[in-house]
C-alpha cells in the first residue's frame, strides 16, 4: 500500500479532523468546543499562530489533554501573547502550566519560543513565516515540534513526523518505527501533493487512528487496517 492510498483510505474513514485546535476559540467562528475547526487550512493569524506554537511546545512528552489544560490556563490568565507571557515570571509562568508536566523546563521554552515571536514580529500585528532552521533554533524545539509550528501555525508544507506516525507505518509494514526522522519525512514529501491540507489531514488523521485503534496496546477490532497490519497476525 502506498503512503497516498492510505491517506485516501484514513480520510475516507474518518473525515477532516481539523487540526490544530484553538483553545481561545472554542466556540466561536465556527470552531467546535474544543477549538476544532475542520477544512481550514488557511494562515492563522498572529496570535492564533502563537498559540498554535505554545500548544506544540506544551504537547511535547504529554497527551494534548495536558497540554490543552495548560494552554486554557494562560489564556484565562491573559496571558496567551508574545509580551504578556514575557513579563511573567518564571515560578508563575511554571504554575500556569504546570498540567503539561516538566513545567519548569517548558516555562524556559515558552519564553524562548516568545522572544522568538518578538524577533519575527513586524510590529503591527502580524509577523514574517520564518523558514524551519530558524523555528529549530529556538531553545527546546526539535523536529517534530518545528514541523508541528510550521504547519498548523504559518501554514506551510512540512510534514510531521510523531511516534502515532512511527507505531502505524511500522504495524503496516511500511517503515521501521525507528527510521531516522528526515529520511521518513521525506518518503511523504515524495510520496504526497504538496499540499498544506493534505500534509495536515495526513498528520492529524494519524494521530486520531492511533488513539482510536492503533494505540501502545491496540484495539483490532473494528480497524479497517487489520488485513493489512502485522499486528493481529503476529498475535494469532
Amino acid at each position: 500500500m502506498s503512503l497516498f492510498e492510505l491517506y485516501r483510505r484514513f480520510y475516507s474513514f474518518y473525515g477532516p479532523q481539523g487540526w490544530w485546535p484553538v483553545v481561545s476559540r472554542a466556540q466561536k467562528d465556527g470552531r467546535d468546543d474544543c477549538g476544532y475547526l475542520p477544512s481550514s487550512y488557511g494562515r492563522p493569524s498572529f496570535g492564533t499562530a502563537f498559540e498554535i506554537s505554545v500548544g506544540a511546545v506544551l504537547t511535547q512528552n504529554t497527551s494534548w489533554k495536558n497540554a490543552e489544560r495548560a494552554v486554557r490556563n494562560l489564556v484565562d490568565a491573559g496571558v496567551l501573547a508574545p509580551g504578556k507571557l514575557l513579563a511573567q515570571p518564571l515560578s508563575k509562568l511554571s504554575d500556569y502550566i504546570h498540567p503539561a508536566g516538566y513545567y519548569n523546563v517548558k516555562a524556559r521554552k515558552l519564553r524562548a519560543l516568545a522572544d522568538f515571536f518578538v524577533s519575527i514580529s513586524d510590529g503591527a500585528g502580524d509577523c514574517r513565516i520564518p523558514d524551519r532552521d530558524e523555528i529549530l533554533s529556538v531553545w527546546g524545539v526539535g523536529p517534530e515540534t518545528a514541523d508541528s509550528i510550521l504547519l498548523y501555525a504559518f501554514a506551510q508544507p512540512s510534514f510531521v513526523i510523531d511516534v502515532y506516525t512511527r507505531r502505524i507505518l511500522s504495524r503496516i509494514g511500511i517503515s521501521e518505527e525507528d527510521a531516522p526522522y528526515d529520511r521518513l519525512q521525506q518518503r511523504f514529501v515524495d510520496s504526497l501533493p504538496h499540499k498544506v491540507a493534505v500534509f495536515n489531514e495526513y498528520h492529524a488523521l494519524l494521530v486520531c487512528h492511533a488513539k482510536r485503534f492503533c494505540s501502545s496496546i491496540p484495539d483490532c477490532r473494528g480497524c479497517f487496517l487489520s488485513d493489512d497490519c502485522r499486528y493481529p497476525r503476529a498475535k494469532g
